[in-house]
């Protein structure tokens, strides 16, 4: 999917896409022979993890060690970056 249409699924401005992409948090992905960027699926799932992580009031550094280790399967990688999210926090469907 092109930026537009991630950055409207994920709610966010196109700006915040380039930006979480300058700061290591999406990885950038390749470009169309026209230039435009090509998103993969997993971009939206990534980046709804990022806006998930900031409503529990992780700061940007925090979010990137969140979505990153969002982005490994296994159970205890997750609980590994359980520390990062106040406790009070780990319930509900966002747990990590």
């Amino acid at each position: 999917m092109r930026s537009g249409e991630l950055a409207r699924a994920g709610g966010v401005h196109v700006e915040t896409l380039r930006y979480y992409e300058r700061r290591g948090l999406l990885p950038a992905p390749p470009r169309r022979g026209s230039g435009y960027r090509e998103y993969p699926a997993e971009a939206l799932q990534r980046l709804q993890t990022i806006k998930q992580a900031q409503t529990l009031g992780l700061t940007l550094n925090r979010r990137a060690e969140v979505a990153c280790g969002d982005m490994v399967q296994d159970r205890r990688s997750r609980r590994q970056v359980g520390h990062l999210v106040p406790a009070a926090r780990l319930t509900g469907p966002h747990a990590v």
